[in-house]
């Protein structure tokens, strides 16, 4: 059974949270709490399936489609972003954050130990991958709405997890710092004029060099849903 996306492929059979040695980039060896996830390879089949089906899906299907996914597998988290990404789409927002709330909620429950948020939490593992776009998701939400402290704290634990940063945390921390009110308002700076997306190329050249003055005016509508 695949796994969409492609990495050294590190294969578990049950969530693992134990103690091990690790390097962050230059730095020595450390001992801390490692977490990693089960590949959760049936559910992560079905949540392609719905996404990448040839005929289009009408609104009330894919919501439908992705719920039974969640119901049988509540703690893999791909099906919530993709139902807050639908939910902000048609503008439903409260359904958006409530979607949001409910899977960052038992991802934290999933990572934590004894309260403790990961020491390590490497994006190379595969299984890894949702809890960490869940967690970044949530931290965007916060700031969106104004809570920045928080979004903050969170995309700082995810940073040190995952010391290679493969889901961007760095970028967030810094466009908050520099008054950004939004992860849209930072990432429409960098839109490539061809209109492929974001230039990474010049994310990374501000990030490097940036000296302020880059806030940008963004209305949060979910504050009263988190």
């Amino acid at each position: 059974m695949r796994q969409k996306e492609s990495s050294t492929l590190i294969v578990f059979s049950s969530s693992v949270c134990h103690t091990v040695r690790y390097r962050k980039r230059s730095e020595k060896v450390t001992e801390g709490y490692a977490f990693i996830d089960s590949g959760r390879y049936e559910v992560n089949e079905m949540y392609w399936e719905v996404m990448e089906r040839p005929e289009k899906m009408d609104g009330g299907a894919k919501v439908a489609a992705l719920r039974k996914i969640i119901e049988k597998d509540p703690d893999f988290f791909d099906p919530y972003i993709a139902l807050y990404e639908h939910y902000l789409s048609i503008g439903d927002t409260e359904s958006a954050a409530d979607i949001l709330n409910e899977g960052f909620g038992r991802a934290m429950a999933l990572v934590s130990k004894g309260g403790k948020f990961p020491d390590f939490m490497p994006w190379e593992a595969l299984g890894n991958r949702h809890i960490i776009r869940m967690i970044y998701n949530f931290s965007t939400l916060l700031w969106l709405v104004g809570r920045t402290k928080e979004a903050k704290e969170l995309l700082q634990k995810l940073l040190r997890a995952d010391p290679e940063d493969h889901i961007g945390a760095r970028f967030a921390i810094a466009a908050i710092e520099e008054g950004y009110e939004s992860l849209y308002a930072f990432e429409m700076e960098f839109s490539s004029k061809e209109g492929s997306g974001i230039d990474p190329e010049a994310m990374e050249v501000w990030y490097r060099s940036r000296d302020g003055g880059y806030g940008v005016p963004l209305g949060g509508h979910l504050r009263k849903r988190i």
